[in-house]
This record gives structure tokens, C-alpha cells and sequence, in this order.
């Protein structure tokens, strides 16, 4: 496997999980006067996935905010996150560093001069949406589509839309994460219980699928009509 292949799965590790899945049913016989019995299917383990040495090489991410790791987590995912960096990094002996390389109008000019010169300044260059286009005519950019160790389709890891856009003839040239949620939703316990409600109405609600404004506001009137 060659250099780039090396980094492509960089970026795939950092980001992603390898995921697996494989079983199947067998079929059996049976007359109209009796069955046979069905022996219990073993479990099949998934296979791991190969160790990929990759010599202690570091991948730089060009971006254009320098990205560290926190001392103090926020979230969970934020943990799980860095655990599965680290995890990855000891594993398939790499590490990476996502630096503040250009600014954001500016990352085209040193993807094309440094590749152009024969010296890169990353290995991975992150792009603001409006150059994307650029990037991927420009003739500098790998293949994707052409790699074993990511799947630059997956629909429920990178964006499909931006994954259409980097895509020329039969040659994808970029990948982007999955859009984060950009609408919240605030609400006050204390006046939920306060008006008879669950305060945890609306979690139920998500977890079921069936959380929309129309029951929402249903929820919302009735807190109102108490406070008039």
C-alpha cells in the first residue's frame, strides 16, 4: 500500500470506526407430521481489523483554527471521541495534529503552491465550502473512489451532498462529516411540572419519533393557559 493509502486511512481512523456485521440463517427441512430440530446458530466474531503500521508518521491536518485536545472533556462524545483518536494512534502507530495552517479564504493558495512546489504543507487539507469546487478541478487532488481503506459513499458517515459535489466522472475528491444539528430546542422543566406536565415530555417524545411542533406547542399552550 502506498503513502497516500497511508494517509487516507489517517483520516478514516480519526473520525470513524470500522464496522462490520455478518450472520446469516440456514434454512431446514421439515415434513407436515414433524420438524427437525433446529441446532442454535453460533455466534460469528466479527473480524478485527488489520494493524497498519504506519511508522510513526504524523499526518498534519491543514485547517484554520489549531484543534487540540482538551484537558477537560465536556461531553461524553467529546470522551469517546479522543479515546478512539488514541486508541487508533497506538494501534496503527501514527499520530496527527490539525493546525491553524491558513485562513479560511485562504487554504486553496497553499494547497496548489505547496503541491505544486513538491512539498505539501499537509497531508490532509481541510476547505471552506465555497472553494471545494476549485479543489477538486484542480488536478491536485487523489481519488477517493480508488481506496480500499474508505468508503468515501457512506452515506451515514460523510455528507452526501458535498460527497456529489467533489464528484467528477467516476472520481470523488473529498469527503465532509455529516452536517450537525443547527436547531435546538429550550425548554423549562419547572413549568412543565408546574402545569401537570412530565418534565421529561419532550425527551419521550424524541426517543419515540414522534417529537414535532404540533404536539410541542400542544404541550407549550397548556403551560400557557395556566399562567394567564
Amino acid at each position: 500500500m502506498n503513502l497516500r493509502k497511508f494517509l487516507c486511512l489517517g483520516l478514516a481512523v480519526l473520525t470513524i470506526g470500522a464496522l462490520t456485521a455478518c450472520g446469516g440463517e440456514e434454512e431446514t427441512a421439515a415434513t407436515t407430521e414433524t420438524a427437525a430440530p433446529v441446532a442454535p446458530v453460533a455466534e460469528v466474531a466479527e473480524p478485527e481489523e488489520p494493524v497498519r503500521d504506519l511508522g510513526g508518521l504524523v499526518v498534519t491536518i491543514a485547517t484554520w483554527v489549531d484543534v487540540v485536545e482538551p484537558e477537560v472533556k465536556n461531553s461524553a462524545y467529546e470522551e469517546a471521541l479522543w479515546e478512539h483518536r488514541h486508541e487508533m494512534m497506538e494501534k496503527h502507530n501514527f499520530k496527527f495534529e490539525e493546525l491553524a495552517l491558513a485562513p479560511w479564504n485562504g487554504m486553496l493558495e497553499l494547497f496548489s503552491t505547496s503541491v505544486l512546489a513538491g512539498d505539501p504543507a499537509a497531508e490532509i487539507f481541510r476547505f471552506h465550502a465555497n472553494y471545494t469546487l476549485a479543489a477538486a478541478q484542480s488536478g491536485l487532488a487523489y481519488d477517493l473512489s480508488t481506496l480500499d481503506s474508505i468508503d468515501a459513499d457512506d452515506p451515514v458517515v460523510w455528507n452526501p451532498s458535498l460527497a456529489e459535489v467533489m464528484t467528477i466522472g467516476d472520481a470523488q475528491y473529498g469527503v465532509g462529516e455529516k452536517g450537525r444539528p443547527k436547531q435546538m430546542l429550550y425548554f423549562n422543566k419547572r413549568l412543565f411540572e408546574e402545569a401537570g406536565l412530565d418534565p421529561n415530555l419532550p425527551y419521550d417524545l424524541q426517543a419515540s419519533g414522534r417529537l414535532d411542533l404540533g404536539n410541542f406547542y400542544g404541550a407549550l399552550r397548556k403551560i400557557n393557559e395556566r399562567y394567564r
